[in-house]
């Protein structure tokens, strides 16, 4: 019977699921199983609230890693960042080689911090799959975020040889050309982005920028407007807007995308260049 209500979850028949899970708790209010099951049911429903409430329950009878990473998904989703990782962590603990659990909370390191404690559980991963995309992108993630470029693209390379392309990964890796100042690839992997979507906010501005540097002032600006257009709340592409403004020397107009793209939160989103260029060109 519980087989068959696994079943009828991963179809997605919530609705039949949870009629038998009640049927059956009825019966055995204190099963554990069929208790967490309902909280899948309810998380996988947007219920957080009420699934967190049976998925408590359940591990309190007895702990199980499935629990545990479902009521880490449904933590995140609350908000309730700290109690997520620490379930992510214990769903590791009780089961270390299931894929999901991992990967699960690699994405939590790197999108809550610190990103390198991800690297311990990206190695982990790798040393069970080698070549695992996934886990190669997650790691030239922290490459570059430690200003690794190099790692980062033999990472992104060791990828691309395994016929997967992506228009992200074609653009990380013109990123990482571009801060290596290596201009020439770095223009290549943008313009390979564009091809495949010329509406790419990242590698419409980065390559504008490029262009900018290499005295192409007016298509380069040009490219990093309709990036802004497309997203007006991307404070990378201002930042940018701003280099450009300093490279033709005017100052007023490039403090003025710098305090734009300080108060969309670039700092927090990404470094402390705007910053940084704010101390030494405005004394700011």
């Amino acid at each position: 019977m519980i087989q068959d209500i696994r079943e009828q979850i991963e179809i997605g028949n919530y609705g039949r699921a949870l009629n038998r899970i009640d049927d059956l708790l009825w019966k055995d209010p204190d099963n554990a199983e069929l208790r967490g099951l309902r909280g899948i049911v309810l998380v996988a429903q947007g219920l957080n609230q009420e699934g967190i409430e049976d998925l408590e329950t359940s591990i309190a009878l007895a702990d199980a890693a499935e629990f545990r990473y479902w009521r880490s998904v449904a933590l995140f989703e609350e908000k309730e960042f700290d109690k997520s990782i620490e379930d992510a962590e214990k769903a590791v603990q009780l089961e270390n080689e299931n894929y999901l659990y991992l990967h699960h909370l690699i994405a939590l390191y790197q999108n809550l911090g610190p990103v390198d404690k991800s690297m311990e559980i990206i190695d982990r991963v790798l040393s069970i799959e080698p070549g695992d995309i996934r886990s190669l992108m997650a790691r030239a993630y922290v490459f570059i975020k430690r200003q690794e470029f190099d790692l980062a693209i033999e990472d992104y390379e060791e990828i691309i040889k395994q016929d997967y392309y992506e228009e992200d990964i074609f653009n990380n890796l013109g990123y990482c050309y571009d801060r290596k100042q290596e201009y020439d690839k770095a223009q290549l992997y943008y313009e390979k982005v564009l091809v495949t979507n010329p509406y790419h906010q990242y590698a419409l501005n980065n390559l504008g920028l490029i262009f900018c540097r290499r005295g192409g002032l007016h298509e380069g600006e040009k490219m990093i407007l309709k990036s802004i257009g497309y997203d007006s709340q991307n404070s990378y592409a201002y930042k940018n807007m701003g280099k450009a403004k300093l490279l033709q020397g005017l100052k007023e107009e490039a403090l003025q995308y710098f305090l734009k793209s300080k108060a969309l939160g670039y700092s927090e989103a990404y470094d402390a260049e705007v910053d940084d260029i704010l101390a030494e060109e405005f004394n700011l």
